[in-house]
């Protein structure tokens, strides 16, 4: 049997993900650099993705990491993989920062979630606009 709840969950958190980190974005699609490195950042992701995920029933391991891994491709391209390798760094060694900014989206994601069916993530946006520059990379 297809999985077409996985797919739609895949496409809406790509797009999500995509419109969340839009006023950041050079001409080229490209996110600053110091996002690569933010606990608060990755963490927020990963927990935006389960949290949706589990809403919509997807609670096996392996689809949530085939979701994390999309939209961490969608932000992050290229770099994505050395990203998602220095997350699990820090989970796998409870990083406090990580750790706690984790559960902070977790438990935000849930009461979003509880409240409305739609996946929003505004709350990342704004932390995102308040706390980084946009980046520069200019095409010649």
């Amino acid at each position: 049997m297809f999985n077409f709840k996985f797919g739609r969950c895949k496409s809406t958190l790509q797009k999500t993900f995509s419109a969340c980190f839009d006023p950041l974005k050079d001409e080229l699609g490209t996110v600053p650099v110091i996002l690569h490195d933010s606990r608060y950042v990755t963490a927020s992701m990963i927990s935006i993705c389960e949290a949706y995920a589990n809403h919509l029933g997807l609670k096996k391991t392996q689809q949530q990491a085939l979701l994390i891994d999309a939209a961490f491709e969608e932000v992050f391209r290229r770099e994505s993989t050395t990203i998602l390798t220095q997350t699990d760094i820090w989970r796998d060694n409870n990083d406090e920062e990580f750790m706690r900014a984790y559960q902070d989206g977790l438990n935000r994601m849930q009461t979003l979630l509880n409240e409305n069916e739609q996946l929003n993530i505004d709350w990342l946006k704004d932390h995102l606009v308040a706390h980084y520059e946009p980046s520069r990379n200019l095409m010649l």
